[in-house]
């Protein structure tokens, strides 16, 4: 098939000697109504046959010269009457190229170089990848202060972003819009989609129809069972539950008194392993290296052959501006980490339709924990989802799950897959996204 044939026009060295080119601003030729100039500025001459897409910068705040990042692929389907989606990626600090290259675009990074993707969503979907916020990836400030240290600055520098984006692809401004992502972007996502909301009530601008969040960090507080997680797995043993426990209660206690880094520090130390430099207390006593898939824990994501290649570098116009790790934004983020966004999905959920999937093998945002989750929520419509039937979802045939939805809430949880969804399910990711925005939700195909 197409997916597996490789056609690499770009040779990966690392270190690369050719000129990496100019960063490619493009605001100032969106302000001075440059439209189709803009365009063909933005047009990546890639490295595979017959992919179009777009990249440069857009400025989200001038006086700082803070600038977001994106690429976007329109549908390789009829583009102009296709939904649009926002991906999103998690961290804080992890570049969409992430999902971009090792997830859900047409592009998969391999050993041996590019390859096309037989599932990305860009097949039937206008795709646009954001590294957000500033200080990710390849999104820049040029001050300490344009780091975000909360959600709403988060929002409102993507809805800047937005507008632009639909001033420059005017085609797709009435499209139905849908904002994706996973992990830490179960934050992003809802902040974003606030203020959407909060801004189309003054002038309707973009035409948000949904949310789509997977493996979703959206309220750690309730997502505080690793230890009855880890021990009904087998993972660890009473002794090791208990250990987790202890270290739960803490974090609760943190929680509940404001005291929002000695959470996320504490929390840290158990299994999230962001800010500590030793070993995790789940790295301890599970001995697995990663907590994303407890299969496959070896699993690895680099980028630095791709981000610090100068002919990729010129071709996706970012020029010589440093590819992030996220650090600094992380620190920046760090009141952040443990916070709640419960309240305000429960506004949403009043207006747009929210899926929620979790893949069965992840840990730091299972399926059991999110399910907690979503028991919490308090929604007029509460009732029509746990009255719900769970169904059988197949694809093709095969068993890729199980769906429950009810009162604009849909919840799915992919079999055989961790964190990271479509990495390890590419086809059923598809189709769930899919089924999606069509409206079809729990459909089997």
């Amino acid at each position: 098939s197409r997916g597996l044939v490789t056609l690499i026009l770009v040779s990966f060295s690392i270190g690369s000697t050719q000129d990496p080119g100019q960063p490619l601003y493009l605001t100032p030729y969106i302000e001075t109504g440059r439209i189709q100039e803009a365009r063909a500025a933005a047009k990546v001459d890639f490295l595979l046959e017959g992919l179009v897409s777009y990249s440069g910068y857009l400025t989200v705040d001038k006086e700082l010269n803070s600038n977001l990042f994106f690429w976007f692929f329109p549908s390789e389907q009829s583009w102009t009457s296709r939904p649009v989606i926002l991906w999103l990626q998690g961290g804080p600090g992890a570049s969409s190229l992430l999902g971009l290259l090792y997830e859900n675009g047409p592009i998969r990074l391999t050993k041996e170089g590019l390859r096309r993707n037989s599932f990305s969503w860009s097949q039937n979907h206008n795709v646009i990848y954001f590294d957000n916020p500033v200080g990710t990836g390849f999104s820049f400030t040029n001050s300490s202060d344009g780091y975000p240290r909360t959600q709403k600055p988060i929002g409102e520098g993507i809805y800047k972003a937005l507008i632009q984006f639909f001033t420059l692809f005017s085609e797709l401004k009435n499209n139905n819009f849908f904002l994706t992502g996973e992990s830490y972007a179960g934050k992003y996502i809802p902040s974003v989609a606030l203020t959407i909301h909060k801004k189309n009530k003054i002038e309707q601008k973009i035409n948000l129809q949904g949310l789509f969040i997977g493996n979703g960090m959206v309220d750690p507080i309730n997502m505080l069972h690793y230890g009855e997680y880890l021990y009904q797995l087998g993972l660890i043993d009473m002794n090791g539950k208990l250990m987790f426990q202890n270290y739960e209660t803490v974090i609760k206690q943190h929680i509940e008194r404001t005291r929002w880094i000695q959470a996320t520090n504490t929390f840290s130390l158990m299994v999230m392993d962001y800010y500590s430099e030793n070993f995790t207390l789940f790295n301890n006593l599970t001995g697995l290296s990663q907590h994303f898939n407890y299969i496959n824990d070896k699993e690895k994501y680099d980028l630095q052959s791709f981000v610090t290649n100068n002919t990729i570098r010129k071709l996706i116009h970012v020029g010589n501006i440093k590819f992030d790790d996220g650090r600094t934004l992380a620190n920046a983020m760090k009141e952040d980490i443990m916070k709640s966004m419960k309240t305000v999905v429960e506004v949403l959920l009043e207006h747009y339709e929210i899926l929620f999937y979790n893949g069965q093998l992840d840990i730091i945002c299972a399926y059991p924990l999110s399910e907690n989750v979503l028991s919490g929520l308090q929604w007029t419509r509460k009732n029509e989802f746990e009255q719900a039937e769970r169904t059988i979802w197949k694809v093709d045939g095969v068993l890729a799950g199980y769906c429950k939805t009810g009162g604009k809430l849909t919840e799915v949880m992919v079999r055989n897959a961790g964190h990271l969804v479509p990495t390890d399910q590419p086809q059923w990711a598809l189709q769930l996204i899919t089924n999606f925005t069509s409206g079809l939700k729990c459909s089997n195909q």
